[in-house]
């Protein structure tokens, strides 16, 4: 349809329904963030299927349509966790195809309810493979029977990322005015993030892409990918974003039940991690504008555990963030429930102290941040004269000597930092009871997973342990 056809107010199908969803600024869980720092959810489940899947499902389809790929009497095949099945059998069923679906058994009942009331044919797989079994089980079908499917594979197909690049990105960068600074998807087929964090990238280059993921391959966000244990979808392009926030499912349903208690926003699964991915950025600003994709609305969810009390605890408030330096990956924490003590590190100075770190291993290495505020301004590799594994101590003349680089400079001591060679990044009983500088942070390099370094830095004052974030500037 024409947009002078949409101005005059002409009869619209169901399908141009499908898209231009609000941008919702949340109001009351983010009054703790700095007046400069909004956040957006973009809220998907105002689409006519009720979620964000409207948007490739339609697309594929099209597409499929005009290539001669899907022709009259051909049954549509895919597998889904439930929204792009939903999104499947409505927009087939507008356009008068047949529908089979690959489904966990374990969706919600919801979901099965309102597919059954599409009338679209649906097989069950295995509840404990999750989506990778729905996806193997419909590839098996569509081997099998080719010429009767036309297999839509939304895992794989380009058109899901045509669609988000061509809607969903031009609609957030003209929402927020072209001020968004960060967009926040969560990872599932992919399609979201890769489409529209590549539009935004083009059309704002210093734009920061963060996904979202499950914190393990065992967990209970419907619709999200935990990456390093599943099927890998093939429209999958990592390089699209910069961070990539891990989330227990138990915060993802915390935050689905404040939204609703203190927001108004009845919201599924996958949006309530997306907003903590959104807030655990926002804490790091001091200005900016977050756009987080919320995928569908709470109605689906309502006979789950989620909005029991006990099934989802925030916890200590912090979410696990892996980032990039070139081609280094590391990995800090950052609360998405408040503000905490930060450290601000250049990213040349990180890339050193990683590198020292591995140098120095198996024992552990040490140094100094000097700067003013907070800042790290300064970096001073130190000789740990312990040469151990387990502890450290940095050379008395180094010592010295840094102090009367504080002095003749007018820098403070910001951070002490050393590593973990072999354990995780969190102070030992011999860093707490060494810990004899109440004004500086200590910043710890974990190696436990070499290939991923941990940066974590805390306050330690009279023994007391307190997390803070360290935020690359």
């Amino acid at each position: 349809m024409s947009e002078s056809a949409a101005r005059s107010g002409s009869p619209r199908t169901l399908l141009d329904q499908i898209g231009n969803t609000p941008l919702l600024r949340l109001q009351r869980v983010t009054a703790d963030l700095p007046p400069a720092v909004e956040v957006y959810v973009k809220a998907e489940w105002f689409n006519p299927g009720g979620s964000v899947k409207d948007r490739p499902v339609r697309r594929i389809i099209e597409d499929a349509e005009r290539d001669g790929r899907l022709t009259r009497g051909q049954t549509i095949l895919d597998s889904s966790s439930g929204n792009a099945g939903i999104a499947y059998a409505m927009i087939a069923t507008a356009k008068g195809y047949r529908v089979r679906l690959v489904v966990p058994e374990n969706v919600t009942e919801e979901r099965k309810r309102i597919l059954r009331a599409f009338g679209v044919e649906v097989q069950y797989s295995n509840p404990l493979e999750g989506s990778d079994g729905a996806i193997l089980l419909a590839r098996a079908l569509a081997r099998a029977h080719p010429a009767e499917f036309f297999f839509a594979d939304q895992y794989n197909n380009p058109s899901n990322v045509r669609a988000h690049y061509e809607t969903t990105g031009p609609e957030v960068h003209a929402q927020t005015g072209g001020r968004i600074t960060h967009f926040v998807a969560g990872l599932g087929t992919s399609g979201t993030i890769v489409g529209a964090g590549r539009f935004l990238r083009e059309r704002m280059p210093g734009i920061e892409i963060v996904a979202v993921e499950p914190d393990s391959g065992i967990h209970g966000i419907e619709g999200l990918k935990h990456m390093p244990t599943a099927i890998v979808p093939g429209l999958y392009d990592a390089s699209v974003h910069d961070q990539k926030v891990s989330v227990r499912t138990e915060a993802a349903y915390a935050m689905a039940r404040r939204l609703a208690e203190e927001e108004g926003l009845l919201v599924g699964q996958s949006t309530g991690a997306a907003v903590v991915g959104a807030l655990a950025i926002a804490h790091t600003l001091r200005e900016g504008t977050v756009v987080a994709i919320g995928p569908d609305g709470g109605d689906r969810y309502l006979s789950t555990t989620m909005w029991d009390e006990a099934a989802g605890e925030i916890g200590d408030g912090f979410v696990t963030v892996e980032s990039r330096l070139g081609a280094v990956s590391f990995r800090r924490r950052f609360c998405y429930i408040g503000r905490v003590d930060t450290v601000l590190v250049g990213g040349d100075h990180l890339t050193a102290v990683l590198a020292q770190a591995r140098s120095e291993a198996p024992n552990e290495c040490c140094g100094l941040f000097l700067g003013r505020g907070g800042r790290a301004e300064r970096i001073i590799p130190g000789t740990n004269i312990d040469h151990s594994p387990v502890t450290y101590s940095m050379d008395p003349q180094e010592l010295y000597q840094a102090h009367r680089v504080m002095e003749a400079e007018g820098r403070d001591l910001v951070a002490i930092y050393h590593s973990h060679p072999r354990t995780r990044a969190y102070p030992s009983s011999t860093d707490i009871a060494k810990a004899t500088y109440p004004d500086a942070s200590y910043i710890i390099v974990s190696l436990q997973d070499p290939a991923t370094p941990e940066v974590r830095v805390f306050r330690i004052i009279e023994g007391r342990v307190s997390e803070g974030t360290v935020i690359l500037r």
